[in-house]
């Protein structure tokens, strides 16, 4: 934009300065006003050329095809040489009233403008155009898949327009040739701001996949050297995939909303340039549906409700619906790229924006329709008894959904443990992958889902394993024959805990003496981990350690015994019993 500006600008200073001057003639003022509209023009046509230069935003960024942005620079090279005289002699002729356009100067002019018009068109959406080699590169890329519908229709209005002015409609003809030239500059805009708005969600794309890749191998190099043995390692890698955002989900909803986006920026665009012009677009606005009354500046009075209205809030309707499924994962990208922020917190924030932008439409429809919030209280009071008595459970775990989503006792990716502790404690315990409006989502270690009621959280006891401090103590239990050597055992114990990678050093592990047990000496060993990921992987390791070094010491690990003590004041009286083998179903007493 600043390369394409010098020369429009030298232009329209120009043109300005002409029109200060103090001896300027209608004449002149004419050709003032007319420079400065014109060098607009040429700002618009020079953009687009050097967007379409060897090396430059379309060949680079948008990744166009080669021979299409030639195409194109030499098309608009072609036409700005050719145009941009005719234009400023039109725009001329339309302003300087003492030249009838009806004489041959205006009319020839506005004709020569239109056929220029109709040959760029030509060449752009013509069989051998520019357009039809971007369309098998990006065949739904501005509806290009409609070409030859788009080249018919864009070939019949410079058509009509010239018939208009043949007739004598000439100052109409000079109106819709305006709306034409800025429903073309507003077509060249979106294209370059979709195009724009498409590579940054590639580039997005690409770094946060590379981030990803990164902190994967980093974990790969950390990890490659430690043996697994148990599953519960891969159980969190699995959870830590799901509860992950899919890069590929993200920019295919980036992408819905970006469409939806454009499509409602052209109708927005198209209703802005030529609502002026075409008097059957405001007839919506003359069907009176329904009236209601509002109080403006101290006075009430009748507002009414037309057909435009009723458009309107379809139109919102339809935006809210898009922006509340997809905007959260534009959120998702911009915090995921630029901020930094954590999983948990990414998805609080995106599941907030959600709620607030539904909130946002819901407000937006009722208002204009005209319904007021004294209209619907006693709705409100009504509904508020039925759900009292009848959804009060489902309220309240909606209610807290939020208190959950605000006071943040859980988010995405914490191991948690709900409700009491017990032997169905694994059953209830798991990664939060899902925080809904009704329930959140766990996932167990046997890769189930769990649905919580939200109430569950606020309510009930809650065992969050990594809140603020991921760091969790584990305590393996240990037991040596009696007579065994307890300090070479409690020493031997400690050396394992230290020599494992997974024990922090800080704080660091100890060992006691706990008891005489029936069997055994106790002893519990004590130490902490980075997270509770590894807690089955350190456990498992450290009993296989301790095992090996209590062998090799010779210290005899313990095992439950039991003392029987026969009373024998009496004789006992012992019997045997055998079976015949000949006799299989039949059992029969040998001997006594």
């Amino acid at each position: 934009l600043l390369l394409a500006l010098p020369w429009p600008l030298l232009m329209a200073v120009s043109g300005w300065q002409i029109g200060l001057s103090t001896e300027a003639t209608a004449f002149s003022k004419a050709v003032s006003d007319s420079l400065m509209q014109t060098a607009l023009i040429f700002f618009y046509l020079r953009s687009f050329y050097i967007i379409c230069m060897s090396g430059g935003l379309a060949a680079v960024h948008f990744q166009w095809p080669k021979s299409s942005v030639e195409l194109l620079r030499r098309e608009f090279n072609r036409f700005m040489v050719s145009f941009l005289p005719i234009i400023f002699i039109t725009i001329t002729t339309f302003n300087y009233s003492e030249i009838s356009m009806e004489q041959g100067l205006g009319r020839a002019s506005i004709m020569l403008t239109l056929v220029l018009l109709g040959v760029f068109f030509y060449r752009l959406f013509g069989s051998k155009s520019t357009v039809q080699k971007l369309q098998h590169r990006f065949p739904d890329f501005l509806f290009l898949n409609k070409r030859l519908l788009w080249t018919s229709l864009l070939l019949l209005i410079p058509a009509a327009l010239i018939t208009l002015t043949v007739i004598g409609y000439i100052y109409s003809a000079g109106i819709l040739i305006y709306n034409l030239l800025q429903t073309l500059w507003f077509t060249l805009a979106l294209v370059v701001v979709q195009q724009l708005a498409i590579r940054w969600l590639v580039l997005s794309h690409r770094r946060l996949a590379f981030k990803a890749l990164m902190e994967h191998h980093k974990k790969e190099a950390a990890d490659k050297d430690e043996k697994i043995s148990s599953g519960e390692q891969n159980e969190l890698a699995a959870a830590e995939q799901e509860k992950e955002f899919d890069l590929s989900t993200l920019t295919q909803q980036s992408r819905r909303l970006l469409d939806v986006a454009l499509i409602i920026a052209t109708i927005a665009g198209l209703w802005f340039i030529w609502s002026g012009v075409l008097p059957a677009f405001t007839v919506f606005d003359e069907i009176t549906l329904w009236h209601y009354t509002d109080v403006i500046g101290g006075v009430e009075q009748h507002i009414a409700v037309t057909l435009g209205s009723i458009s309107l809030t379809i139109i919102l309707i339809i935006v809210t619906i898009v922006a509340t499924r997809n905007i959260p994962a534009l959120l998702e990208i911009v915090l995921r790229q630029s901020f930094g922020v954590r999983a948990g917190n990414r998805y609080a924030i995106t599941t907030l924006a959600s709620y607030t932008i539904a909130t946002i439409g819901i407000i937006m429809v009722f208002s204009n329709l005209g319904v007021k919030w004294s209209q619907l209280q006693w709705m409100v009071a009504a509904l508020g008894v039925g759900i009292g008595f009848g959804l009060q459970e489902i309220i309240a775990n909606f209610i807290c959904g939020i208190i959950i989503l605000f006071e943040r006792p859980i988010r995405v990716g914490d191991f948690v443990t709900v409700g009491e502790s017990g032997s169905d404690a694994d059953s209830s315990t798991g990664t939060v992958t899902r925080i809904r409006i009704r329930a959140t989502t766990l996932l167990t270690r046997d890769r189930q889902e769990l649905l919580v009621p939200n109430k569950e959280f606020i309510t009930g006891r809650l065992l969050n394993w990594s809140l603020t401090d991921e760091t969790v103590r584990i305590i393996i239990p240990v037991g040596i024959a009696y007579g065994s050597d307890v300090k070479t055992a409690m020493a031997l114990i400690l050396q394992v805990a230290r020599g494992n990678n997974n024990v922090l050093e800080e704080p660091e592990p100890s060992v006691t003496f706990e008891s005489f047990g029936d069997s055994s000496l106790t002893m519990n060993l004590r130490c902490f981990l980075e997270s509770v990921d590894y807690r089955l992987e350190t456990t498992s390791q450290l009993h296989e350690a301790i095992n090996e070094k209590l062998i090799a010491a010779n210290i005899e690990i313990a095992f439950p015994q039991r003392d029987v003590h026969l009373d024998i004041k009496h004789p006992l009286e012992v019997r045997i019993q055998g079976y015949d083998d000949s006799i299989s179903s039949k059992k029969e007493p040998l001997a006594e």
